[in-house]
C-alpha cells in the first residue's frame, strides 16, 4: 500500500509541476480573491470582527484559500464518471478496494496542494501573527481530518449521482452549499453565536473554519474533535453501505 501511495505522489508532483503557468495563474487568482474578501470583511468590521483583530482576519483569509485548494479534490466527479463510463470495471478486478484507490489518488493531490498552497500561506501567516508550534501541529491534524471529511462527502455524492448523465448543476450546488456551511463564503465570526453553535454540529464546520481558528489559537476543545471524529465514522459507514449497493448493481448488470 505504501508503494502505491508513493507512486501516486510521485506522478501527481511530476504531472502538476509540468503545468507551472497554470499553477501560477491559480495562485494569482486566489490572491486577488483573498484580497477582495479581506477588504470586504475589514470594512464591515473595521479594526476587528468579533474575536478577530485585523491581523487575524488577514491570516484567516490567507489560510482559507490554501485550505480550499487542498481539501477540495472533486472525488465525486471522478467516481460518478468512472461508474457512468464503465471504467470502474477495471478497478474492480484489481486486488484493492476501489474507494481506497480513490482515497490514495485524492490524497496524493491533497499533499501536493498542501505543499504548494497551504505551507506558503502558513509561512506568510507566521510573520503576521504569533502562532505556537502546538497550534500548527493541531492545525495539520485537523486539516488531514478535513480532507477525509470532504473526501467521504464527495464519495457519497459521487455514488448517489452516478446515474445522472450530467452532474454539473448538482456539483455546483454542492460546492455552494459546502462553501456556505464551511465558512468559506461567510465566515462564522460574522454570525450570531447561537447560529455558529448550531453549525458546529454539522460536518461542514470542520472543513475550513475550525482548522483556521485552531491555528490562530481561537478555538480548541476535545468536544468538537469528538464531533469531528464522530462525523468521520458516520460518513464512512454511509459510504460503505452505498458502495456495497452500487457494486452489487454493477455485478448484477454484468459488470
Amino acid at each position: 500500500m505504501d508503494n502505491i501511495l508513493f507512486v501516486y505522489l510521485k506522478n501527481t508532483f511530476k504531472e502538476s509541476m509540468s503545468f507551472k503557468l497554470n499553477n501560477l495563474l491559480v495562485i494569482i487568482g486566489h490572491i486577488v480573491a483573498a484580497l477582495l474578501n479581506f477588504y470586504l470583511w475589514y470594512y464591515i468590521g473595521g479594526n476587528g470582527i468579533g474575536s478577530l483583530n485585523k491581523s487575524e482576519i488577514i491570516v484567516y483569509v490567507l489560510m482559507l484559500y490554501g485550505i480550499s485548494m487542498s481539501v477540495n479534490q472533486n472525488a465525486d466527479y471522478y467516481i460518478a464518471q468512472d461508474i457512468r463510463s464503465g471504467d470502474i470495471i477495471i478497478d474492480l478486478v484489481r486486488p484493492f478496494n476501489y474507494i481506497y484507490l480513490q482515497l490514495l489518488k485524492r490524497f496524493s493531490s491533497f499533499v501536493y496542494n498542501v505543499v504548494i498552497f497551504v505551507i506558503p500561506c502558513l509561512i506568510i501567516s507566521l510573520f503576521i501573527v504569533k502562532i505556537s508550534l502546538l497550534n500548527i501541529l493541531l492545525f495539520f491534524m485537523c486539516l488531514i481530518m478535513a480532507f477525509l471529511l470532504t473526501f467521504l462527502i464527495d464519495c457519497i455524492f459521487g455514488l448517489l449521482i452516478c446515474k445522472v448523465m450530467n452532474n454539473w448543476g448538482i456539483d455546483t450546488m454542492k460546492g455552494m452549499f459546502m462553501g456556505l456551511l464551511s465558512g468559506e463564503l461567510i465566515p462564522f465570526f460574522l454570525l450570531p453565536s447561537a447560529l455558529t453553535f448550531v453549525l458546529s454540529i454539522l460536518p461542514f464546520y470542520y472543513i475550513s473554519y475550525y482548522p483556521i481558528m485552531i491555528l490562530i489559537g481561537k478555538e480548541w476543545n476535545w468536544y468538537l474533535i469528538l464531533v469531528l471524529i464522530g462525523w468521520l465514522i458516520v460518513l464512512y459507514v454511509v459510504v460503505l453501505i452505498l458502495w456495497k449497493k452500487i457494486r452489487r448493481s454493477l455485478m448484477i448488470n454484468g459488470g
